[in-house]
C-alpha cells in the first residue's frame, strides 16, 4: 500500500513537473515570438517579407493607413499605378500600410545580374517622381508624415532593390522657369544682334547711296 502511495506521489510530481515545464516552454516560446516580431519601423508585405526598415516608417499607424486607403481608392491610384508600373519582368502592387504608400514590384521572370542591378536605378527614378507629388499626397490624404516605399521583390522573396520617398520636393515649379529663362535670354540677345546688324547694313547702304549721289552731282 505504501509503495502504491509512493508511486502515485511520484506520478503526481512528474505530472506537475510536466505542467511546469510546458508552461515555461510556452512562455519561452511566446517571448521568442515577440522577439522575432518586425519592428514598428519595418514595413512588410503580405508574405511577411521586410521590404524596408526606416525611422520614417510607422507600420503600426492604423489611423494613417485607413486615411491612405481611402485616398488611394478615391484617386483610383491602385489600378492606375499598378498598370503604369508593371512590365514584362514584374507585376506591380500598390497598397497602404501604416503611414506608407507601398509600390511593390514582384519579379515574374528570371533576370540577369545586369538587369537586377538596373532595378536600383529604376527604384530611384520612381522615388524622385514620388518626391514631387509627396506634398500634395500628404495634403490630400490628411497624413502629414506620409511616405512612399518602392521595392522590387525577387521570385525567392528577396528584396532586389528599394527606395524611400520621405522628403517632399517642392522645387520643381521653381526650377522649371529657370530652364526656360536661359534660352529666352539667348533668343533676346540674338534678336538684338540681328537688329544691330540690320541697322548697320542699312546705314552702310545709305552711305553708299549718298556717295553715289555725290559723285553724280560732281560730274
Amino acid at each position: 500500500m505504501k509503495q502504491a502511495i509512493k508511486a502515485l506521489a511520484l506520478v503526481c510530481v512528474l505530472a506537475l513537473g510536466c505542467v511546469v515545464f510546458c508552461a515555461c516552454g510556452g512562455k519561452s516560446e511566446s517571448a521568442k515570438t515577440e522577439e522575432t516580431q518586425p519592428a514598428a519601423t519595418a514595413l512588410t508585405n503580405e508574405n511577411g517579407v521586410v521590404l524596408m526598415e526606416n525611422p520614417a516608417i510607422h507600420a503600426g499607424d492604423s489611423a494613417a493607413q485607413e486615411k491612405l486607403e481611402q485616398y488611394l481608392q478615391a484617386h483610383n491610384a491602385l489600378s492606375a499605378a499598378a498598370a503604369n508600373l508593371s512590365s514584362d519582368y514584374y507585376t506591380a502592387k500598390v497598397f497602404a500600410k501604416g503611414n506608407a504608400v507601398v509600390l511593390e514590384m514582384d519579379v515574374t521572370a528570371d533576370l540577369t545580374d545586369a538587369q537586377k542591378q538596373s532595378l536600383s536605378g529604376t527604384a530611384e527614378a520612381i522615388k524622385q517622381n514620388a518626391d514631387y507629388s509627396l506634398a500634395k499626397g500628404r495634403t490630400d490624404s490628411g497624413v502629414s508624415d506620409m511616405v512612399v516605399v518602392i521595392a522590387f521583390v525577387g521570385r525567392d522573396n528577396t528584396v532586389l532593390a528599394s527606395a524611400l520617398s520621405d522628403t517632399a520636393q517642392e522645387t520643381a515649379a521653381a526650377t522649371a522657369p529657370q530652364e526656360t529663362t536661359q534660352p529666352a535670354t539667348e533668343a533676346d540677345n540674338q534678336e538684338n544682334q540681328d537688329n544691330q546688324d540690320n541697322a548697320e547694313n542699312a546705314e552702310n547702304a545709305e552711305n553708299s547711296e549718298n556717295a553715289g549721289n555725290g559723285e553724280e552731282t560732281a560730274e
